[in-house]
Order: structure tokens, then C-alpha cells, then sequence
């Protein structure tokens, strides 16, 4: 009887699958496109991972590099030609507007005047306290009251 029971066991599962009516997908190298939305995730393959980077091979013709360099010399040389040339331009442009200021002045002949020096004006206590005495007298100026007057300012 357990004979009888374990063969038909292996015939339901040997037999199942075959009888099962979905057929399976066979996994392909495409990307299984994700239900979720937005940017999908997927593993890189690791071909060749582990295997040694072979060397760079020097260049056959060592005489381009040299040309380079040369080129390279050539052009920093002019740079700091023309860098020199700038400078020297710019001190004989100073020299000459100088030079051109100076026989302007010369031509001119301006005799130099001195400033007039201003009155001075000795304050004294006697002077202020007549100052105010005399102001209290004569009073605000007319424009002064018109404009008073105008507003009605007191």
C-alpha cells in the first residue's frame, strides 16, 4: 500500500506540471519593465571583471610629441613677446603724455597766484554780546517776518 501511494505521489508531481496549462516564460536578456513608475534599476553585467588592463603602447613616432612640445615653446614665446611689447608701449605712451603736459604748461605761461587770504574776523565777548543786543533791536529781517506773516510762524 505505501508502494501504491508513492508511486502515485511521483506521478502527480511528475505529471502535474506537464498537465499545468500556463506555460512558463523563459527568462530573456531584456529588462523586466517595472510596475513602479518613475526610473528603473538594473544591475550592470560584470564582463571582464578581474582580468588585467593591458599596458598603453608607447607611440611609434616619438618625433610627435616633440613636435608638440615645440609648438607648445613657439607659442609661450610669443606670449611673452607680445607681453613685453604691451609694457613698453604703455611706459613710452606715459613718457609722451608727460612730455606733452609739460610744453602745454610751458606755452601757457600762467603766472601762479597765490589764494587771497580771507578777512579774519576777531570774535571777542564785547563784540558777541553787542551783536545779540544790536539783533534784538532791529529785529527779524523783513523777508524773514513776511514769510511769518505768510504761515503764520511765531
Amino acid at each position: 500500500m505505501d508502494d501504491v501511494i508513492g508511486i502515485l505521489a511521483l506521478i502527480l508531481f511528475i505529471v502535474a506540471p506537464m498537465l499545468d496549462k500556463k506555460k512558463k516564460r523563459v527568462p530573456s536578456e531584456a529588462p523586466k519593465e517595472s510596475k513602479r513608475r518613475g526610473i528603473s534599476f538594473r544591475i550592470p553585467e560584470l564582463r571582464h571583471a578581474g582580468e588585467s588592463v593591458p599596458e598603453p603602447m608607447p607611440p611609434e613616432n616619438a618625433g610627435a610629441s616633440d613636435e608638440i612640445l615645440l609648438q607648445q615653446e613657439t607659442e609661450l614665446r610669443d606670449e611673452t613677446h607680445t607681453a613685453a611689447y604691451e609694457a613698453q608701449r604703455k611706459l613710452q605712451e606715459a613718457a609722451t603724455r608727460a612730455e606733452e603736459e609739460a610744453a602745454y604748461e610751458r606755452a601757457a605761461k600762467l603766472p601762479s597766484v597765490p589764494p587771497q587770504p580771507q578777512p579774519q574776523i576777531g570774535m571777542t565777548a564785547q563784540k558777541a554780546r553787542e551783536a545779540i543786543v544790536l539783533a534784538t533791536i532791529l529785529g527779524a529781517p523783513k523777508a524773514k517776518q513776511c514769510q511769518r506773516r505768510r504761515f503764520h510762524i511765531k
